[in-house]
């Protein structure tokens, strides 16, 4: 099992790549050439860094697919928080300790030995998602089967910012049904929009042009809808999506 996190303009703050190497991970962080040195200098001794000169998060995420040499990988976004259900209140979270974390993961190793694609629930939410669950919305953390993507010629695609929908639709719509852990949650340290990752590139324009390239691919899955978010938004009002997932693993 390979960690990996593609990571660029957050050299200043490593915070997930810390905790995982807290939890005795040893995560290979993915970047741009021109910023190896700036990571190399902020990222604890266990954790690795390699450089990619692809650009865009769906590029980077299937350069790791086709490069990493391990048959499981699991892609950690790199600006995330962990959390473990409470066991006298399930519908609320505590913040993960170290061997909390390295439970986690190994759940996760443990789920790809069955499952083409892992994840887990989102803190927002996840206070109502008391139970594993199968054929589901994935969180910022992706786990994958190599061998079982590679079968069903599944891809990250150039130019869409959801790529994680599109990859674990194109999955279940292949017939491989997906395995969402619900003892842990993950939240976004800073947001949707934080300085550095996909907000280096991302604008209104061209995220709402992804959300119709993501409902072109999969039309019979994927429905539009126009979203006002507070002003302090970043991108503002934008398109969103209404997603069936379940609808999707049926139609294989």
């Amino acid at each position: 099992m390979e960690v990996v996190v593609p990571s660029i303009g957050r050299a200043h703050d490593v915070r997930t790549i810390e905790s995982l190497v807290g939890a005795g991970i040893s995560p290979l962080v993915v970047t741009w050439p021109a910023q190896l040195q700036a990571y190399a200098r902020a990222v604890p001794r266990l954790a690795r860094v390699v450089t990619c000169k692809v650009r865009g998060i769906a590029l980077t995420r299937q350069w790791i697919l086709e490069n990493v040499p391990d048959r499981k990988i699991i892609m950690v976004d790199d600006d995330l928080s962990f959390h473990t259900r409470r066991t006298d209140d399930p519908t609320k979270f505590v913040p993960s300790t170290s061997k909390d974390i390295a439970k986690l993961f190994k759940l996760f190793d443990k789920h790809l030995d069955r499952y083409a694609h892992v994840s887990m629930v989102g803190r927002q939410g996840g206070n109502r998602i008391l139970e594993d669950q199968e054929c589901a919305r994935p969180w910022h953390v992706f786990g994958f089967n190599v061998p079982q993507v590679r079968a069903v010629g599944a891809k990250f695609h150039k130019g869409l910012l959801q790529d994680d929908f599109d990859m674990t639709l194109q999955l279940l719509r292949h017939g491989l049904s997906n395995r969402i852990i619900s003892a842990y949650a993950v939240n976004q340290h800073h947001g949707h929009g934080a300085p550095g990752g996909a907000a280096t590139y991302r604008t209104v324009a061209e995220h709402n042009a992804s959300v119709r390239a993501l409902a072109a691919r999969h039309p019979s899955f994927v429905a539009v809808r126009t979203k006002e978010y507070a002003r302090n938004d970043p991108l503002g009002t934008r398109l969103e999506t209404t997603i069936a997932w379940k609808k999707a693993y049926a139609s294989a």
